[in-house]
């Protein structure tokens, strides 16, 4: 069995990467690579003295220039690009960059971008991703799935796999949020699966809030991996959808029907401790003395954790 580049090991002082890979076998990993952070040292130790440039930069110099770089770039197809490029090199300062630029860069690497990125998923293919099936060939369905690990693992612990399928483009819509404000006098409840720009209608503005799945499925990740709970109920799905609603302001005529996405992790972790508490009633197999800080420290940080070489 071959060896994995690298563990990631929690210690009371954060994450430890120990590195068993040397040379370009380092910089090829995304979850490890820092490229030029890097430091003198690190580079001796891991045989990479010579294949980086002999700068030593920090993790906010290096997200100033790819910040800089993002802009550059001609249209969000573009930026897409890019970014799909920076996480298949360096997953921790794309996740800091994502982080740091959230509404900014949220329809890019997501709706509306992402559809015309899958439209043109021939010509912008990079690197390969998940698991592919095809059509064409309904006969490699079952050999395809068998030949992919975050799917046979799930397999294991599901009887039968729900396959959703994915949102129709904006261009193909019935309505915008402006026509719904017309046609029901602006008594609506409204949220859209891309973003939109408030819209005025007599003189008040209304906030159209995005029904987007990344309000709950981080926080209901987290919470289940804190709980390391055998199952999801629809008990705990009921309280990450009633964690959202407790913080959405159904009291200023205008204000948006769902939380902002330009704080994600605050909503991310109240729906954790919701869906933990849910889960600790049967389900959790491990006991949620202090869900609070025990959700606070189970939650990822992109920032560049501590190296050791390994010694094989």
């Amino acid at each position: 069995m071959t060896r994995p580049p690298y563990e990631l090991l929690p210690t009371p002082n954060g994450v430890l990467a120990r590195i068993h890979a040397r040379g370009s076998a380092v910089l090829a990993s995304p979850t490890i690579n820092r490229g030029t952070a890097f430091t003198l040292a690190e580079r001796e130790s891991l045989g990479l003295t010579g294949l980086l440039p002999t700068g030593v930069s920090t993790l906010e110099g290096q997200l100033r220039r790819v910040y800089a770089q993002y802009r550059e770039q001609a249209n969000d197809l573009r930026k897409w690009v890019y970014l799909a490029n920076l996480r298949d090199r360096n997953e921790v300062l794309f996740y800091r960059l994502l982080t740091e630029h959230l509404s900014e860069m949220l329809p890019v690497v997501y709706t509306p971008t992402v559809g015309l990125a899958i439209e043109r998923f021939s010509q912008e293919f990079r690197r390969t991703r998940g698991v592919y099936l095809s059509v064409d060939h309904p006969g490699d369905v079952e050999t395809a799935l068998r030949n992919t690990a975050a799917v046979r693992e799930m397999a294991a612990h599901t009887a039968r796999p729900t396959i959703m399928p994915p949102s129709n483009p904006t261009s193909k819509c019935e309505a915008l949020p402006a026509d719904l404000v017309e046609w029901t006098d602006g008594r609506v409840l409204t949220a859209t699966g891309r973003p939109f720009d408030p819209v005025t209608y007599q003189k008040r503005t209304y906030q159209i809030a995005q029904a987007d799945n990344a309000l709950v499925f981080p926080g209901l990740g987290l919470g289940v991996a804190v709980a390391k709970a055998r199952r999801i109920s629809d008990g705990m799905i009921a309280a990450a959808a009633d964690a959202v609603a407790r913080m959405s302001d159904a009291t200023t005529p205008g204000a948006a029907l769902l939380p902002p996405m330009n704080d994600l992790r605050t909503v991310s972790a109240a729906l954790a401790i919701a869906v933990a508490a849910a889960a600790d009633e049967g389900l959790a197999q491990v006991p949620l003395s202090d869900p609070i800080q025990q959700i606070h420290d189970a939650m990822w940080r992109p920032v560049y954790p501590r190296i050791e070489r390994h010694p094989g």
